[in-house]
């Protein structure tokens, strides 16, 4: 989504793999089709309420979210101070917590992780969180830490996120897909034996390379987590 910006007002994604069955588009263009004159949010909401419709008539867990392109660029501003404040505070347990509790969206096929332990990709929203909630370092940091954490998960609620949804059931983890809260962001496995870098040896690029990673530093904080083993 950071990469993408800067080119347009709203984007619509899946933190999880969406399902084979696709996107219902007959069900959100023929609202387009009836109110052509809607704008970008509205458009979005839309497809993301037809999504989740769509999958809760099949049965099957689905998440699906519309987020706002000009906030990216703020919770960047957020999430440097955070990955920031995660090196000064030397709060071990806090971030231990948020990579073994953290929902986790299928990245390798359920062959591969049947229970997404190997999954690179985790709810940001969620994660912030638990690293706060578990946090019990009695510093400045480890302070500044757990009131950026909030100050990171109301960003996303209020200014970021226009419309999360997600369909009924769970995942094949185990989890509540409404755990989600509409955006993921590349985390360390739960499965602890995973090496660093063989497992960035499968990106596209270089994370460094990254507009995400020089706004927010954010693979400084993963690098982190990673040597908490």
């Amino acid at each position: 989504a950071f990469e993408v910006k800067d080119y347009t007002k709203v984007i619509v994604g899946s933190e999880e793999t969406v399902p084979g069955m696709g996107f219902p588009y007959g069900m959100f263009l023929s609202v387009l089709q009836q109110k052509p004159s809607m704008d970008a949010e509205e458009f979005g909401t839309y497809i993301v309420e037809s999504f989740k419709r769509f999958y809760d008539y099949f049965k099957k867990p689905a998440q699906l979210s519309a987020i706002r392109s000009s906030r990216l660029a703020g919770l960047g501003y957020k999430l440097k101070e955070f990955s920031a404040l995660a090196r000064d505070a030397q709060d071990a347990n806090a971030f231990k917590a948020a990579r073994a509790g953290v929902i986790r969206y299928d990245a390798l096929g359920e062959a591969t992780d049947p229970k997404m332990t190997f999954s690179f990709y985790g709810d940001l929203h969620q994660f912030v969180g638990l690293a706060a909630a578990n946090s019990t370092a009695m510093n400045l940091f480890a302070s500044g830490l757990r009131a950026k954490a909030a100050e990171i998960q109301n960003y996303i609620d209020r200014d970021l996120v226009i419309y999360n949804r997600a369909s009924a059931g769970k995942n094949r983890a185990g989890r509540e897909l409404s755990e989600s809260r509409g955006i993921s962001v590349y985390l360390p496995p739960a499965e602890t034996r995973i090496a660093q870098d063989k497992l960035e040896a499968i990106f596209e690029g270089g994370y460094t390379g990254f507009q995400f990673h020089q706004a927010t530093n954010w693979h400084d904080l993963v690098t982190l987590v990673y040597d908490l083993n």
